[in-house]
């Protein structure tokens, strides 16, 4: 079939738009990978000394302020913050953490631990009347926690890493703290304290 001017002139226009559409590609993941370095030489100079004015960060890292000032206001706002003039970064928000533990509830874990022979036999249902206890026994203490404090899959975990302990790294994990190992050797050499801290802490928290 023969081609008409009509179609020749309909071809050269919608291939003179496919270019244009790879041209703006072209120009916009130039300017993205423009605008990344331009970021990152920002970020760079905020970190080394924070609080630092438009001036100081143009200076330091060769940018123009107007470029400077424009890569902070519409691309790291999320990443800065400005203050009285001067910007800085925004720091992450830290996640609140649990009281680390101490001996009373290391004890009370170990007692729990031997009483069923090994970590794996503890059933469920003493793992999660153990959490309770330790949760009042904060709340007692006014020991601040999150909604994960001492819960039973820490408290499984935790029945692990006890396992560890007395296993000589045969069985378990091998995350133990240094107070697991600590209290270990409470209850081979020192049993009489072991036996005296788990009275205390039944006697005072357990109903």
């Amino acid at each position: 079939m023969t081609k008409t001017w009509e179609d020749i002139e309909e071809e050269v226009i919608l291939y003179d738009i496919i270019v244009q559409i790879q041209e703006k590609k072209t120009q916009n993941a130039a300017i993205n990978n423009i605008t990344k370095v331009l970021k990152e030489k920002i970020i760079q100079a905020l970190s080394k000394t924070e609080g630092k004015r438009v001036t100081d960060i143009s200076n330091e890292t060769g940018i123009d302020e107007k470029t400077v000032h424009h890569c902070l206001k519409y691309n790291l706002m999320r990443q800065c913050y400005v203050e009285k003039g001067l910007w800085f970064i925004r720091q992450a928000p830290k996640q609140p953490k649990n009281q680390r533990w101490d001996v009373e509830e290391s004890v009370a874990l170990f007692s729990l631990y031997f009483k069923y022979g090994s970590s794996n036999k503890v059933p469920k249902e003493e793992v999660e009347k153990l959490s309770q206890v330790f949760n009042k026994r904060a709340d007692r203490l006014g020991v601040k926690k999150t909604t994960t404090y001492r819960n039973t899959i820490g408290l499984s975990m935790q029945l692990e890493c006890i396992r560890y302990v007395v296993t000589n790294g045969a069985a378990g994990l091998s995350q133990a703290s240094k107070l697991f190992y600590d209290t270990y050797e409470m209850y081979k050499n020192n049993k009489k304290l072991f036996d005296v801290i788990l009275k205390i802490f039944n006697d005072v928290y357990v109903e």
